[in-house]
Parts: structure tokens; C-alpha cells; sequence
């Protein structure tokens, strides 16, 4: 009896080895077939990171501003310390807007057309008939504007040719009405700020004009960056290097 028990004992170790050694040959053809396509990986197990795009558009548009009413207006804001808070807007080469640069030597102006301090006048861009600059929540901008629009945007869109705050031979525009308030630009854009003492701000609200295409017409040159004039984009004005003429071009009218 000792002796059956021992070779069945005997007989069920053999098949364990051996059921074993092919477990262990299986797995070693499983690797041998993994190392042959050099570690692959499946396709369920891989991902694709979808491409990155950036908006590279300079001149975004601006939406216009809530409104408060009737015939009433914000406000009126106290100009920020120059270099503190995010800029609203871009500058034309896609880079970190940089405070103004204080005044350097101006460029050699020329008279403008109608431009004579003292008066008061509207700029109508040549390439948008029936528009004119005007101040709109205290930024630069140009709108329609016509005979049949409200005495509001009438008075928005018309300014007094002052001699320029930094440079008489230029001219700096005062708001009609917001007397001692100028239009001037601040990281490129134009805003409508009051007046203080700094030689900063004479600078910025300066543009010495020049004669445009026709004759009739004038550009606006910035006084402390001479390579650049007043331009408009999608509603905006700034201060910009552009070869674009007829955003850098505008006729002189008379107010109304």
C-alpha cells in the first residue's frame, strides 16, 4: 500500500514539473516575440497631443462699452501710474507694451492744414468717409459721426487745436468737452487723460503733423517716437510704424 501511495506521489510531481517547464516556455516565446519587434507598445496605449495655435492678430476688436444711460457717461478715471497694471492693448510687433520713452528731440514738423491753435476742428479718416476721431469711455477710437447723430457724439469728436504741450511747432488736441483733458497715447494706444505737469505727459499728448497724400490732408506724428503716427485699426486709434498711409491719413473738418 506505502509503495502505490509513493508512485502516485512520484507520478503527480513529474506532471508538475513538467506542466512548469511549459508555463516557463511559454512565457519565454511571449518575450522572445516582444524583444523581435523591439518593445512595442500597443496602439490602444498610445496618445496624440493635439497641435497648440496661437492668435498672432495684432488689432483685436474692441467691444463697446456697457452703457450707462441716456446721455451719461463714466466717471471720469484717474490715470493709473504709468508702468502699473496689464495693458489693454498689444503693440504692433506682438511684444510687451513698454511705458513712453520721456521726450527726445522732436521730428522736424511741418504745418498742417487747418491745424491752427485756437480752433476747432474733427479728423475724419480718408479711408472711412462719415466717420470721425473721437473719445469714447475715455479711449481713442474712431465712430460714425454725421449731421443727424446726437449732440453727444458731436461733442466727442470735436477738439481744440492747442500748441503742442511739448513742442510749439506741434499741436496737442484738448477735448471740447472736457476742458484740460488731451488726447494722448499711453503703451501705444490713445486715451484721453487730464492734463498734469509732467514733461511725460506734454510729450505724449504732442504729434507734429505732416502734409498728406492729397495736400488737403494731414498725418499725425507721435513727438517723442518719431517713427510713428497716428494710425487706426478696427475701430482703435495708437500710435503705430506703418506703411499703411491711408490709416495714418486724415482729413481736417470743420466742427459742428
Amino acid at each position: 500500500m506505502r509503495m502505490a501511495v509513493r508512485r502516485h506521489a512520484r507520478a503527480l510531481s513529474w506532471r508538475a514539473r513538467a506542466a512548469l517547464v511549459a508555463l516557463a516556455m511559454v512565457g519565454l516565446a511571449a518575450l522572445g516575440s516582444a524583444l523581435t519587434r523591439g518593445g512595442e507598445v500597443p496602439p490602444a496605449a498610445l496618445s496624440e497631443t493635439p497641435p497648440v495655435t496661437e492668435d498672432l492678430s495684432y488689432w483685436p476688436e474692441i467691444p463697446e462699452p456697457a452703457a450707462t444711460g441716456p446721455g451719461k457717461r463714466t466717471p471720469s478715471p484717474t490715470p493709473s501710474p504709468r508702468g502699473t497694471g496689464t495693458p489693454t492693448t498689444p503693440v504692433e510687433e506682438k511684444v510687451r507694451a513698454t511705458p513712453s520713452r520721456p521726450a527726445v528731440a522732436a521730428p522736424s514738423p511741418t504745418t498742417g492744414p487747418a491745424l491752427t491753435p485756437g480752433t476747432r476742428i474733427g479728423l475724419e479718416p480718408v479711408t472711412h468717409p462719415g466717420y470721425r476721431v473721437r473719445h469714447r469711455q475715455f479711449l481713442g477710437r474712431i465712430d460714425p459721426v454725421g449731421a443727424g447723430s446726437s449732440a453727444l457724439d458731436k461733442a466727442d469728436s470735436t477738439f481744440t487745436v492747442r500748441a503742442g504741450l511739448a513742442d510749439g511747432r506741434c499741436v496737442s488736441l484738448e477735448a471740447v468737452n472736457y476742458p484740460g483733458y488731451y488726447l494722448r497715447h499711453q503703451d501705444f494706444a490713445i486715451h484721453l487723460h487730464r492734463r498734469d505737469a509732467t514733461a511725460l505727459f506734454a510729450a505724449d499728448a504732442t504729434f507734429c503733423p505732416g502734409t498728406g497724400p492729397t495736400g488737403r490732408d494731414v498725418s499725425l506724428r507721435s513727438y517723442n517716437y518719431p517713427d510713428r503716427h497716428l494710425v487706426h485699426r478696427q475701430s482703435r486709434l495708437f500710435i503705430a510704424a506703418t506703411g499703411d498711409r491711408g490709416a495714418m491719413t486724415f482729413a481736417v473738418r470743420s466742427s459742428w
